[in-house]
């Protein structure tokens, strides 16, 4: 808020008194979100109640990146299940399971939508998830390694819980990896919204309690026997969105906010990282020898340390600093 012209006066924004709460909390994030400046841009007016970091140059080629909501995508490829005695290739982009019930097919653009029912995906009770062009591709994979598990585990028990609401949970049960990660949540009379920490990104999901004086604490506290729908938005600049209907069982609703906020970096060509959140994202170089595969693997294997260490020492998770930009500040 301080890295504006304060030597050619001062600057404002209006907004009244029935602008909408997820609007107000992108708001107040924008604030106090950091900014990329080049340093004879830096306001020395205010410099004394600045924080003020060099940066070093992005990674020449490629770069591992978190938070994965933010680094856009790196493949103009469709996102179908992996292979295995699952899923039946029934056309160019298009799968289908074994048991025939759930189809994955392109949607709009370059993207992925995925229908299920438990007659089949033309079914009258059957829900949807759709991925649009420019998710990262590991949000989808990670959502559609969900679905496999469960498509797995209902036809080794004879169940059908990938195909119907199932037993009732939380909405706070569904969105715990957005509200674990810091995102703020505000209710209104329909929806839960969320708001990720960066302002970036944003999550709706449908609370189901129709009270227009619901709090975020009743929409979270409020059992879901039907499934939710649930939208996450990525910024405008990387714009994607990822969705499922209102059928949709509830831990595959879970499945997919895990999934969006998987602390686990993702291996990036440079120059395909949205430059506008350059400021928000933590950058780490990689050894070029290594392949891309290689990178994810050791990523994972990573995060799989820290937690495990964190979860020992009972102690926060440091995250280190954002790798910034040759010849510019935050």
């Amino acid at each position: 808020m301080l890295t504006g012209a304060a030597e050619r006066g001062t600057w404002s924004v209006t907004l009244s008194s029935r602008t909408p709460a997820p609007l107000l909390q992108a708001a107040a994030a924008t604030l106090l979100r950091p900014a990329v400046r080049p340093l004879a841009e830096v306001s020395t007016v205010h410099r004394g109640r600045l924080s003020v970091e060099p940066v070093s140059p992005l990674p020449a080629r490629r770069a591992l990146v978190s938070p994965r909501y933010l680094a856009g995508s790196d493949s103009t490829l469709p996102v179908l299940p992996s292979p295995s005695p699952l899923w039946q290739r029934s056309g160019p982009g298009r799968a289908q399971s074994s048991c025939g019930r759930v189809r994955v097919a392109p949607g709009p653009g370059r993207g992925v939508r995925v229908t299920a029912g438990p007659d089949g995906p033309d079914h009258r009770l059957a829900w949807t998830a759709q991925f649009t062009d420019g998710t990262p591709p590991e949000i989808a994979e990670a959502w559609l390694e969900s679905l496999s598990d469960s498509l797995a585990a209902d036809i080794d028990l004879g169940t059908g819980a990938t195909f119907a609401p199932g037993p009732g949970m939380s909405v706070g049960d569904a969105v715990q990896p957005l509200t674990d990660a810091g995102w703020i949540a505000h209710a209104d009379g329909a929806d839960l919204h969320l708001a990720s920490p960066d302002g970036h990104a944003r999550a709706r999901i449908t609370h189901g309690l129709l009270a227009p004086a619901a709090t975020a604490a009743d929409a979270l506290a409020h059992t879901v026997h039907w499934g939710a729908a649930i939208d996450v938005t990525g910024a405008p600049g990387g714009r994607w969105r990822a969705s499922v209907s209102s059928l949709t069982p509830l831990h595959l609703v879970r499945a997919l906010t895990a999934a969006v906020t998987d602390p686990a970096p993702v291996d990036r060509r440079s120059e395909r990282i949205p430059q506008q959140y350059i400021g928000s994202v933590r950058l780490t170089a990689v050894d070029p020898a290594l392949s891309p595969a290689a990178l994810a693997s050791r990523s994972r294997s990573s995060t799989a340390a820290a937690g495990s260490s964190a979860r020992r020492t009972d102690s926060p998770r440091t995250v280190g600093n954002p790798a910034p930009q040759a010849g510019r500040t935050r």
